[in-house]
């Protein structure tokens, strides 16, 4: 392709897996797309205990942004909602553990899906 290589700004994207490979870039996701990557997680995966409350975090976020001026979030909320999101992810983490590698001799099939909670922020 050669855009982003060159590219300097902060990339909003969606979760497009060859974006993953532009280490150099500094990206956010859209929260549109993740909101149906949580959405699938609910339906398809039944993840709803941690996975619905981050999706109405994300939405409410999202609410007061859009009736700012600015488009950013209130300093007195940015910490509340980062403690929400965090905890909300290590909750994920907790009840969704990396998956071992199988014994060579049982060979069980592997779910091959990258887990949503791939965050570090």
């Amino acid at each position: 392709m050669g855009v982003l290589p060159g590219f300097s700004g902060i990339a909003h994207r969606d979760a497009y897996r060859p974006y993953d490979d532009y280490k150099e870039k500094r990206d956010s996701l859209c929260c549109g797309h993740i909101v149906r990557e949580l959405e699938f997680a609910i339906e398809c995966d039944g993840q709803v205990l941690w996975v619905q409350p981050m999706k109405d975090l994300l939405l409410e976020i999202n609410q007061q942004v859009a009736g700012r001026k600015d488009e950013v979030a209130d300093k007195m909320w940015q910490e509340r909602y980062r403690k929400r999101y965090r905890a909300l992810i290590g909750h994920g983490l907790a009840i969704n553990p990396k998956a071992k590698k199988p014994d060579a001799q049982t060979r069980e099939p592997q779910n091959n899906r990258r887990p949503i909670t791939c965050s570090n922020t």
